[in-house]
């Protein structure tokens, strides 16, 4: 059996996943903690931070969590330098991907 090492994530792309996750409806912080694969505490000190930052909203009525413009803009600057900083597509013989 291989066993393929994790990559270990910084905390932009553990806010990332966070962002992304409440994008898709992912509303409520259990299920925001399953989809970024976070302890529940740590995802509420997150999320609290994120509130605190001007890029979450918590609705109390709801008892959920939404995205306010500046996590949009912070989601869109994230995938931009993560598209530029990607390795590129190794090309090998015959200009085949692998």
């Amino acid at each position: 059996m291989v066993h393929v090492l994790a990559r270990q994530r910084c905390r932009h792309d553990i806010t990332a996943d966070i962002l992304e996750a409440i994008s898709i409806g992912k509303n409520k912080l259990s299920h925001i903690a399953l989809y970024s694969r976070l302890p529940i505490d740590r995802t509420r000190i997150l999320v609290e931070d994120m509130v605190r930052a001007g890029m979450l909203y918590y609705d109390s009525e709801k008892r959920q969590y939404m995205l306010t413009p500046r996590a949009y803009e912070w989601l869109y600057m994230y995938r931009s330098l993560e598209r530029i900083y990607s390795p590129p597509a190794t090309t090998h013989r015959l200009g085949e991907k692998r």
